[in-house]
Parts: C-alpha cells; sequence; structure tokens
C-alpha cells in the first residue's frame, strides 16, 4: 500500500484548486477522498467503485459498490467514501493495515470496513494495536481480527450486522458468542459489533444491552462489547458520524479495570480532510 504524506495531500490539494475553484465544500471532501483512496487502495479500484456510470464492473466489486451505496450516489455514499479515505490515511502505519488493504481489492469491502472502524477506535484512544495478518484457516490461535498491545494483550474480534437486519436478542447474542469462541477463554478479549442505525433508534441501548450482559455474565474473559454504528448529525452538514457505546463487563476483576477505562479515553491522534480542505484549498 502506497503511503501518503501532508506534504502530498497539500499538494493533491491545490491540484484540485486550481482546475476546480468554485466549487463547494462537499465537492473538494468527495474530490481528495477518492483521490486519497486512488493512490492508497488503487486507481482501478477506485474508479470502478466508487462512480455510478461505472457500470461495466468485475464482480468483485459489487459488494463494495452495494455497501457504498454507489448506485444512489448520495450523502451516505459521500461520507463512507470519506470515511474510507480517512480511516486508511490515518492508520496507514499501522501494522497489518497492508493486508487489509488487499483484501479489500479483492472484494472484501463490508467486513474490512468494520475491521478498520474498530481499529479506528483503538487508533483515536491512543491505544497500541496491530491488525492481525494471520492465514486464519491455517492458524487458529490467531482467528481474530485485532490485537491490542496492552498490558496483558487483548484480543479484539469485529463483527458486522448487515443494515437490513431486524433487531432480535439472538441477532445481536450470536454474533458475540462467536467472537467469543474465536477469542477464545483462556484470552482476554473485547468484541467490536458494528450494528444498523434502526437497532439503536428501537430497541435502543438500553434494550440492547440486557442480552449482552447476560452473555458477558458468562463468558469473564471478554471486557465488554464496543456497540459502533453510523448516526447522522443534522446539525454539522448532515455528516454522518461513527458513534460508539461501551457495554462493560460488570464481573471482570478489578485489576483488569484500567484497560477498560483506556476504551473510554478522550478522542485523540485523527486527522479530519476537512481539515486540510480548509486549510489547502479554502484558505
Amino acid at each position: 500500500m502506497e503511503k501518503v504524506s501532508e506534504a502530498e495531500i497539500k499538494k493533491l490539494c491545490q491540484t484540485i484548486k486550481n482546475k476546480l475553484p468554485k466549487e463547494k465544500f462537499d465537492f473538494y471532501r468527495s474530490a481528495v477522498s477518492i483521490e486519497l483512496i486512488r493512490r492508497m487502495i488503487r486507481n482501478e479500484w477506485a474508479n470502478q467503485t466508487l462512480f455510478m456510470q461505472h457500470s461495466r464492473h468485475p464482480q468483485q466489486t459489487e459488494e463494495a459498490r452495494v455497501f457504498l451505496l454507489t448506485k444512489k450516489m448520495g450523502f451516505v455514499h459521500q461520507n463512507r467514501v470519506t470515511d474510507l479515505a480517512e480511516m486508511v490515511y490515518n492508520m496507514q502505519h499501522v501494522e497489518g493495515i497492508d493486508s487489509v488493504v488487499k483484501h479489500i481489492k479483492r472484494g472484501n469491502l463490508t467486513s474490512r470496513f468494520a475491521e478498520l472502524g474498530g481499529g479506528a477506535h483503538f487508533f483515536r484512544r491512543n491505544l497500541p494495536f496491530e491488525f492481525v495478518i494471520a492465514d486464519k484457516d491455517k492458524d487458529k490461535d490467531k482467528n481474530f481480527d485485532i490485537l491490542l498491545k496492552t498490558t496483558p494483550e487483548i484480543r479484539c474480534e469485529v463483527k458486522n450486522k448487515s443494515e437490513t437486519t431486524p433487531y432480535s436478542e439472538e441477532s445481536i447474542v450470536k454474533p458475540c458468542e462467536k467472537a467469543a469462541e474465536q477469542i477464545r477463554k483462556e484470552n482476554l478479549g473485547i468484541i467490536f459489533l458494528r450494528v444498523p442505525q434502526h437497532w439503536i433508534l428501537k430497541p435502543g441501548l438500553a434494550e440492547m444491552s440486557i442480552p449482552v450482559q447476560l452473555f458477558l455474565s458468562s463468558n469473564k474473559n471478554i471486557l465488554g462489547v464496543i456497540i459502533s454504528w453510523e448516526e447522522q448529525d443534522n446539525e454539522n452538514r448532515g455528516k454522518f458520524s461513527q458513534m460508539y457505546f461501551l457495554i462493560k463487563n460488570n464481573i471482570i476483576a478489578k485489576e483488569v479495570e484500567p484497560i477498560i477505562q483506556k476504551f473510554n479515553r478522550p478522542l485523540v491522534n485523527w486527522i479530519e480532510l476537512d481539515v486540510y480542505i480548509k486549510k489547502y484549498i479554502l484558505a
């Protein structure tokens, strides 16, 4: 995966500004995001995946086009493209990111997008980690997605529920049970679960927490479940934000509590592309 510096983004922004000096903010945001994806993932992948008019595309990009809502080219599409660009850019030096990008190019964006979201949660809180790059079919001891390099180490398994999945206790507990199997009883673990926004609206986090706590009570090695979802911020130009909620295991040992607290650290270490657009295009 090609690495990109701020100096290169500055040059990119200035090129876009010189060619198209009178466009609106959202246009520049999309343009910079797409050009970053061209550089850091692949130019051909970007052309085949991010544009509605690219009707002739290989089957391996179809899953990504569906997830990004490319055929609609609406606001959700724009925000997911920007989120993808920001996550790959910010975490470009994290160990294992090359493997994540490789799987994206092979046609597996939806689950890797959730995995990047899990990494972003830890990255923003200045927690050291790596994306696990082992062949999970061959190395059963590494059948999880992220390794937190804390003391002690924590294994994180990422699960993703599609936006069309209706809520039920089973639909939230089953992925947690599968994740716990992959983490294994002898290891400390955390589960990162990306869910549809309609679950947050109804039944809501309070009701969702009940079956999760029941699951955690029989899995003492699992420190908690981080619930993640997209939420539209109508006061911020309708931008979609990645939201997080930690359901903590209430029966874990007290000596592990300091690690749990790290998951709720203030956000740090994140560069939004909006900052570069304001600095290098709109200034």
